[in-house]
């Protein structure tokens, strides 16, 4: 889940959720699912308690017509990287604006929390992560907490 999240002035916009088969066999991808949830503006009576310190917003105010224009030009970019997602030429830029490089960090798996430093991101979109004993690993799946 560490890489499904956008963050824009520390607190979270977008939450990215994906579900996919790989074939046991072939070892390659079958199908995925992809889901996108964007904070374009704040609701009108602030986001609840419980996440009002987290949660963010792309747009600081409502336009006529902004929704629209945001889906057209989201699904253009989207549709750009997936028709050449064979290269890796987006993934510089996946790792320059990364939120959690360099940032302490929480690695939570099932119930087995690891404290560490975000290191960096390989060509595969894995994080690199120096955890507290020196360990260097490269993790691909699960959650990771900040410390902001």
């Amino acid at each position: 889940k560490w890489g499904n999240d956008i963050f824009v002035n520390n607190k979270k916009v977008c939450g990215i959720l994906t579900e996919s088969v790989i074939n046991a066999e072939t070892k390659k991808l079958e199908f995925a699912v992809l889901g996108v949830g964007i904070n374009l503006t704040e609701p009108k009576s602030g986001f609840p308690e419980d996440i009002k310190n987290i949660a963010g917003a792309v747009f600081s105010e409502e336009k006529a017509f902004i929704k629209e224009k945001f889906v057209v030009e989201f699904l253009n970019e989207f549709y750009k990287i997936y028709k050449n997602l064979n290269s890796t030429e987006f993934m510089q830029e996946y790792k320059e604006k990364c939120f959690c490089i360099g940032k302490e960090i929480s690695v939570i798996s099932g119930d087995t929390v690891r404290r560490g430093t975000a290191i960096s991101i390989d060509e595969n979109a894995r994080l690199l992560v120096k955890f507290s004993d020196n360990h260097e690993e490269f993790i691909s799946s699960g959650e990771i907490s900040i410390k902001i």
